[in-house]
């Protein structure tokens, strides 16, 4: 019996042993004939890169290629900051992962293109190694996600498989001379002294009349950057000040990006009334009151913050995406505002005077919206349960990938 414990406790220190050996081992390619280590026409460096789906690491050879070594320190030192970036929002926000991070090798001469090589890809296998990355890289986004970080925030955006410059690195570096005999047989250039001096119009015939030729200046317009059409509020009038005018726009807005959000419109535009509403309310002499504007507009502000990330969640083929495309005017805004939040809410989203803005929904929807929001009994009506909506996104932050899932499918149901 104790032999046989002794034998196993063996195995378990070998495969303990293979394993440390394993994580340790150097990641690079090993040498070979075909590669002059000294003139590397490509470099690139391997990674073995942690799976949080099956807590699993696997090593990839074929996932970059660089033209020169320093441009190749250059994408492995901003990959080594980015796990880094990764590794820190995980043990602060989910410390229970116990999220390991990604081991780099150092840059060396690629050669995973020798067919000699031990380390040789196909480019079945190559093309293999990049859908691992990305379908690992997309995992550690979602995992962002969960541990509530916002999906258009610079770490989530930055999970991107490092750009290689293997194009130029297929270029030749072999300059070719010409041979010396042709450059012999090369004329060289005329004295000076044998340049002739023609005037202009010399060869046309004595006593021709000459004719001035006038060239119009063509005004060449220079291409100017396209500015995205400027939503403007309408004016909100208040109390204290009836018969003024208080009208918002939009800051100036670039070029939009490609990755351009369905709802950026309708929310620059719902924006900009809120900002219209908190101006006019600065006007009032009564104080509670003015707190009271100012709060419903915040909440206003973190309902339009939510919108953007469940329109964006749901994607841009979705009915809502598509359903916010559509708002371009006022009457479809306001339309779309009583699909999702009810009748109730139109009045207090467009109001004519700022007091209005204050949207006083019912405590028994207030105390648990998500409960109301779920509830299947048909103990809440329809217009209940969007009030609930109006209320849960005016609270919410940081919402995690499951809840802007299910916030965009009870959306849709809505519309």
């Amino acid at each position: 019996m104790r032999s046989i414990r002794r034998m196993a406790l063996t195995l378990a220190g070998l495969a303990t042993a293979a394993l440390v050996s394993h994580a340790q081992a150097p990641l690079t390619c090993q040498g070979g004939a075909g590669i002059d280590s000294a003139n590397c026409a490509v470099v690139h460096y391997h990674v073995r890169m942690y799976r949080p789906d099956t807590k699993t690491s696997i090593e990839l050879t074929g996932v970059n290629e660089f033209a020169s070594k320093s441009a190749c320190e250059s994408a492995l030192a901003a990959e080594k900051a980015r796990n880094a970036s990764v590794i820190d929002f995980l043990k602060k926000n989910e410390p229970r992962l116990q999220y390991q991070p990604d081991v780099f090798g150092a840059c060396h001469c690629d050669m995973t293109r020798t067919s000699s090589n031990v380390n040789f890809l196909d480019e079945a296998r190559r093309e293999r190694e990049l859908l691992t990355q990305q379908d690992i890289l997309m995992r550690v986004r979602l995992r962002l996600i969960d541990s509530n970080a916002l999906p258009n925030s610079e770490l989530v955006r930055s999970l991107r498989a490092p750009q290689s410059s293997f194009d130029m690195a297929l270029w030749p570096r072999v300059v070719v001379s010409p041979d010396p005999k042709d450059l012999q047989s090369i004329p060289g250039p005329l004295p000076e002294s044998a340049a002739k001096l023609t005037e202009v119009g010399a060869d046309l015939p004595k006593g021709a009349a000459t004719q001035s030729v006038s060239f119009p200046l063509v005004d060449v317009a220079t291409p100017k950057q396209v500015m995205v059409t400027r939503a403007v509020a309408p004016s909100v009038i208040s109390a204290s000040s009836a018969g003024e005018e208080s009208e918002a726009t939009v800051p100036d807005a670039q070029t939009p990006s490609a990755e351009s959000n369905d709802a950026d419109a309708f929310v620059n535009y719902e924006t900009a009334r809120a900002q219209a509403i908190l101006r006019a309310a600065a006007q009032l002499d009564d104080a509670s009151m003015n707190k009271s504007i100012f709060e419903a507009s915040s909440s206003r502000m973190q309902l339009l913050s939510n919108l953007k990330l469940v329109v964006e969640t749901a994607g841009s083929r979705s009915a809502l995406a598509a359903a916010f495309r559509d708002a371009d005017d006022e009457a479809a805004r306001l339309a779309l505002v009583s699909k999702l939040f009810g009748d109730a809410a139109v009045a207090h989203w467009a109001p004519a005077d700022a007091k209005d803005v204050v949207f006083d929904i019912p405590a028994e929807l207030t105390g648990d919206p998500m409960a109301v929001l779920n509830e299947a009994t048909g103990k809440y009506s329809l217009e209940q349960r969007r009030q609930a909506l109006y209320h849960l996104l005016t609270q919410a932050s940081n919402l995690t990938s499951s809840q802007l899932l299910w916030l965009s499918d009870l959306m849709t149901s809505f519309l």
